[in-house]
């Protein structure tokens, strides 16, 4: 469980609130809904007020003991993450199991990638992208390289 803040700390509840509508509105982007066309927009809001948030951090162990302590500070976002990630990871597991059971397969390595914190990376490798508009990167296997393709002109094979 998070600690409180402590007394040398500074919590601004109103950044956790722009980021959870930041986040809300890259859940609405995500299912499509008319009026929530600007869902990169929230993304971008999000990593912007966590830059902050993570480098005041940084700045305040480095003010405090004139070091940055990475291993502490990892330490601490996984106790406050990482539960809340298992807990998101089950219920959607079950969510398929009960309602969407056709995808349960192409479910488990999602999972896995998400679980260990790199399912851009995932994606990347099964050639997948987060929308169905968004460009894709097509691996050649003659050529050995990346190249920028839409993803309505290919077909998934290196084009």
């Amino acid at each position: 469980m998070p600690r409180p803040v402590s007394a040398g700390q500074r919590y601004m509840p109103g950044l956790d609130g722009l980021r959870a509508l930041a986040v809300l509105a890259v859940i609405a982007y995500h299912e499509q809904f008319g009026w929530a066309p600007g869902g990169l927009l929230g993304v971008g809001v999000f990593f912007t007020l966590s830059g902050f948030l993570i480098t005041s951090i940084l700045v305040g162990q480095w003010s405090a003991d004139g070091r940055i302590r990475l291993g502490t500070f990892w330490l601490h976002r996984a106790r406050r993450l990482l539960p809340a990630v298992f807990v998101m990871l089950a219920v959607v597991t079950a969510w398929v199991t009960l309602a969407d059971r056709a995808r349960l397969a192409s479910l488990r390595g999602a999972v896995g990638a998400a679980a260990a914190y790199f399912s851009n990376w995932y994606l990347i490798a099964r050639n997948q992208s987060y929308s169905p508009g968004s460009p894709r990167l097509p691996r050649s296997t003659t050529c050995g390289r990346w190249r920028w393709r839409s993803s309505s002109t290919c077909s998934g094979r290196c084009c």
